[in-house]
């Protein structure tokens, strides 16, 4: 596996943990902060993909 396949492994995990949690989420129960936490991974995440996407792209 190369350093990229394992990176995308890596992110593909966390956008299934990430799932997990939306799906697991009461909307009574739920906090801004929760949110704002969960919109920050999906930025790292995304910033992640593309940071890959242009290796990739410069090989």
């Amino acid at each position: 596996m190369t350093d990229n396949e394992t990176k995308l492994t890596a992110l593909y995990q966390q956008m299934e943990a990430l799932a997990k949690k939306l799906d697991e989420l009461n909307p009574e129960e739920t906090k801004v902060e929760d949110i704002d936490n969960m919109i920050a991974l999906l930025e790292d995440v995304e910033a992640k993909c593309e940071y890959i996407r242009l290796a990739e792209n410069n090989r």
